[in-house]
């Protein structure tokens, strides 16, 4: 048998059949080279070998033209040759990005009352813990620990004050309007903030139609504020919760326990405790001296003297000495 020649290329002139990656059989080369080949590169596609030539061998392919690779220089047909046709790299997927997780914030963005302990956002609101506050002139101090109670202005039992800075006209006013089937002059009225405006104004010296025409001739160093929760006077019995100052024609009640419980809800909801500067918390008639926390002073003078007026009442009640609550609002700290 004899032996075939390799299929490589041999360098041929330009435009021979050689040159252009296609070969023709021994028999039939000097006619190709001719130009007499019944096949032209240009008539199906001259990266192929003609699928009609299956035998294999010099005598079976004879006269037979055979269509080889214009880009393989190995010989080899196309896809076959790994120098010429390199399987190409495997794909690597792409790592997804990681994705950065900014810190949380240390710090809260809620925001903080401005003048007094408002309730905070996003925090439940505990009514109980609320204090109350009650404003009188350090002389009715001996009569209301005689008493044993802060008596109502026209309750059951009457107060009587030593010092009353309460104009005729709002003493008045509050005699006349009613809540829950009695005036609003028949409760004991306590603030819902150190800073309310009507306490603010009797500090600053500045005239409000709540306050006597002789009222600013007191200094706020002579007064006492009486401290208590919200809880202690809600369990003394019927209660009341103005939104404002109790005696105006547009305030809104809370009336008996749950009322009380309901808008004492409300006005500690604003974060901003503006609310709670004209609110007033109403006991009936009377409220213990024994449910009182502590006595707030001015100074250690102060102090004092209440700590001897409560030896001789044999009552216990924690004095506290606080400058900011006599204070006005705008009064800068020493």
């Amino acid at each position: 048998m004899p032996r075939q020649r390799p299929r490589t290329r041999s360098p041929c002139p330009a435009g021979s059949a050689s040159s252009r990656g296609w070969r023709v059989a021994p028999a039939q080369r000097g006619r190709a080279d001719a130009g007499a080949s019944p096949w032209h590169p240009l008539s199906g596609n001259p990266r192929n070998v003609d699928p009609a030539l299956s035998a294999h061998g010099p005598a079976a392919n004879a006269g037979k033209v055979h269509r080889l690779s214009d880009e393989c220089i190995h010989g080899f047909e196309d896809g076959l040759c790994a120098i010429c046709f390199p399987k190409p790299a495997p794909e690597v997927p792409a790592k997804p990005a990681a994705v950065r997780r900014a810190p949380a914030s240390r710090t809260s963005g809620r925001a903080t009352p401005s003048r007094t302990a408002g309730a905070s956002r996003g925090k439940p609101i505990q009514v109980g813990t609320q204090r109350l506050y009650h404003v009188t002139h350090i002389k009715n101090l001996p009569a209301i620990l005689s008493d044993g109670a802060l008596l109502a202005d026209a309750g059951a039992q009457s107060a009587h004050p030593s010092v009353d800075v309460s104009s005729a006209a709002g003493r008045e006013t509050r005699r006349s309007v009613d809540v829950a089937g009695r005036p609003v002059a028949g409760f004991v009225p306590f603030f819902l903030s150190p800073h309310a405006r009507v306490w603010d104004s009797l500090r600053s010296r500045e005239p409000d139609p709540r306050l006597a025409g002789d009222a600013g001739h007191y200094a706020p160093a002579e007064f006492v504020i009486l401290v208590t929760g919200a809880a202690a006077a809600l369990a003394t019995g019927e209660s009341a919760v103005a939104d404002r100052d109790a005696a105006l024609p547009l305030t809104r009640f809370g009336t008996g326990r749950d009322g009380s419980e309901r808008m004492l809800h409300s006005l500690l909801a604003d974060a901003e405790g503006e609310a709670l500067l004209d609110a007033e918390f109403l006991v009936a008639d009377a409220f213990p001296i024994s449910s009182v926390a502590l006595i707030g002073v001015s100074d250690e003078k102060v102090r004092d003297v209440v700590k001897r007026h409560l030896a001789e009442a044999g009552t216990n009640t924690k004095v506290a000495v606080y400058p900011p609550w006599f204070r006005k609002a705008d009064e800068p700290l020493a």
